[in-house]
């Protein structure tokens, strides 16, 4: 009977070391899987130290730590995260993903609708209030309650003002 109960002590034992020492074992075992995406570890890593760092600065601030220690630990911790950063800007991936965003950018810019700046002619966004190159108003407004209005509009749309014609307008009419 004695034995049985010691037994049975050991094999308690050996479970309750298993249960607690699993989310360590599974924790270890994720880190080190091969399906990770190196540029996912070392922006973990990245920001892990960025969060040590801000740690540090706390600790000195509040006196935890001493200025000789404070100025060594920073040092370390910046100089981890620079070389951290080196090995994410060397990433050949990311020059791809950088490539395809600019082109996706020129794409929609190409086929974005241009006007002329009727005051200097610069080619104009549709979508620009202004003229980047001699700061014009691109479309008229009126005074009083500032609603697009064409050239040819004698009143506003939206309040009734009587709009006075431009020289434009009426060399156009």
């Amino acid at each position: 009977m004695d034995s049985m109960a010691i037994l049975l002590g050991f094999l308690l034992a050996g479970l309750a070391a298993a249960a607690i020492a699993r989310p360590w074992w599974d924790r270890r075992n994720r880190r080190s899987s091969a399906t990770e995406d190196p540029r996912q570890s070392l922006t973990r890593q990245y920001e892990a130290t960025l969060a040590a760092l801000r740690s540090l600065d706390f600790d000195h601030a509040v006196d935890k730590v001493t200025a000789e220690d404070y100025q060594t630990a920073r040092q370390s911790l910046l100089q981890q995260a620079a070389a951290l950063v080196e090995q994410l800007d060397a990433s050949p991936e990311l020059d791809a993903l950088i490539e395809s965003q600019v082109a996706a950018v020129r794409s929609k810019l190409s086929t974005e609708r241009t006007i002329a700046c009727p005051a200097c002619g610069r080619a104009c966004r549709s979508t620009d209030r202004f003229c980047g190159g001699c700061g014009t108003r691109l479309h008229a407004a009126c005074p009083i309650c500032g609603q697009p209005i064409s050239p040819t509009d004698r009143y506003c749309i939206k309040c009734g003002t009587e709009l006075t014609p431009s020289p434009r307008s009426e060399a156009i009419a």
